[in-house]
């Protein structure tokens, strides 16, 4: 029997090392993933209550400011909602101490925010 020649050796040698390199970095792709599915689902709280809180206020903010505008309309009519909505970013510029305008939201985002808290409101008369 031959023996076999150090070349053949070595690339049987190389081409288990790639092979199992390309195991090891599939189990830790698939590992990774494994985790950061586990991640987002432990952490939703973290991740969410905050912002909901937050966007929640400030629509319900524009509303406040449009009902304090327009006394004698119905509460969260749509006529009430854009006073309070083009009203609500000269208040908080208004009330900034040393340029420091609390309110994070651009208009956009203000405005779907807003939405949704006067759809919740209309809804759940009482959600605070």
């Amino acid at each position: 029997m031959e023996r076999p020649s150090i070349t053949a050796k070595m690339l049987v040698s190389l081409r288990l090392r790639q092979i199992l390199l390309a195991l090891v970095l599939l189990a830790l792709l698939a590992g990774g993933i494994a985790l950061r599915h586990f991640t987002w689902r432990e952490t939703t709280h973290l991740r969410f209550q905050r912002d909901i809180v937050n966007g929640f206020y400030w629509g319900s903010q524009t509303l406040a400011v449009g009902r304090r505008l327009s006394p004698g309309e119905e509460g969260d009519s749509w006529a009430t909602f854009a006073r309070g909505y083009r009203a609500l970013y000269d208040r908080v510029q208004d009330d900034a101490y040393e340029n420091n305008y609390y309110l994070d939201y651009p208009p956009l985002r203000l405005l779907v925010m807003s939405i949704w808290a006067k759809e919740v409101r209309a809804r759940f008369p009482g959600a605070e």
